[in-house]
C-alpha cells in the first residue's frame, strides 16, 4: 500500500474533524508518533482488553454482557480476527433486541469476510428477517451487505466480470443507505469520501472530507 493511501485511510477515521492543510499536517505527525510508540499502545490495548474480559466473565445480566462483547470486539477486530469472531459469537448468543441482533450479525458478517469464509457470511445475510425494520435498524443491514460485497469485490478484482457484479451490488446497497432520512450531513460526506476511496479516484475522496 503506498503511503498516499495509508495517508488518506488515516483520513477516513478522523473524517469528522473539521479538515484543512494544517490538520492534515498535525494528522500526519500524530500517525508517525503513534508508529513509533507501537509497544506502548500494545500494552495499552492488552491491559484494557483484560479488564473487558474480566467484567465479562463476572457479569450476569446480559443486556450488560452483550455491550462488553461489544466492546471486545471492536477492540479486537483490527487487532485478531479470530479473537473479534469469538466475541462476536457472545454478541449473538446474549443478544435480546432487535437491534443487538442485528448488529451481533453484522459483526459475523464483517469477521466471516475478513476470514475470507463469504458462503458463511451469505447464509448469515439471508437468515436476517428485516420486518419491522426501523431505518436504524436497516442502516446496519444494509452496512452488513456493504461489507460483504465490498470484501468479494475485492477478492475476485483479477476477474472483471465477477469483481463488476460484486461491486454492482455494493452500490445497490450504498444509494439504499445514503437515501435513508436518518443520516447526518457529516455521515453523507464520510460515505462520499469513502466510495471515491474504493474507486480510486484519491483526489476527489481528499476534497470531499475536507468539505
Amino acid at each position: 500500500m503506498t503511503t498516499r493511501k495509508i495517508f488518506l485511510l488515516f483520513i477516513l477515521s478522523t473524517a469528522f474533524m473539521s479538515c484543512n492543510m494544517g490538520v492534515e499536517t498535525d494528522a500526519v505527525k500524530r500517525l508517525e508518533e503513534t508508529i513509533k510508540d507501537k509497544e506502548l499502545y500494545n500494552q495499552e490495548f492488552i491491559e484494557n482488553a483484560d479488564i473487558l474480559r474480566n467484567q465479562l466473565r463476572l457479569c450476569i445480566d446480559d443486556n450488560k454482557r452483550w455491550e462488553i462483547a461489544s466492546l471486545l470486539y471492536t477492540e479486537y477486530h483490527s487487532y485478531d480476527i479470530d479473537s473479534a469472531f469469538v466475541y462476536s459469537d457472545r454478541m449473538v448468543l446474549t443478544a435480546s433486541t432487535p437491534e443487538q441482533k442485528m448488529i451481533a450479525a453484522g459483526s459475523q458478517v464483517s469477521c466471516l469476510c475478513a476470514l475470507r469464509m463469504y458462503s458463511s457470511a451469505e447464509k448469515i445475510l439471508n437468515s436476517i428477517d428485516t420486518t419491522g425494520f426501523d431505518n436504524n435498524l436497516r442502516k446496519a443491514y444494509y452496512n452488513a451487505h456493504i461489507s460483504y460485497y465490498t470484501a468479494l469485490g475485492n477478492e475476485f478484482n483479477t476477474d472483471d466480470a465477477i469483481a463488476d457484479q460484486y461491486i454492482r451490488r455494493r452500490y445497490f446497497y450504498q444509494e439504499k443507505l445514503y437515501s435513508l432520512p436518518t443520516l447526518t450531513k457529516q455521515e453523507k460526506k464520510y460515505m462520499k469520501g469513502k466510495q471515491l476511496m474504493l474507486e480510486e479516484r484519491y483526489d476527489e475522496a481528499l476534497d470531499s472530507l475536507h468539505k
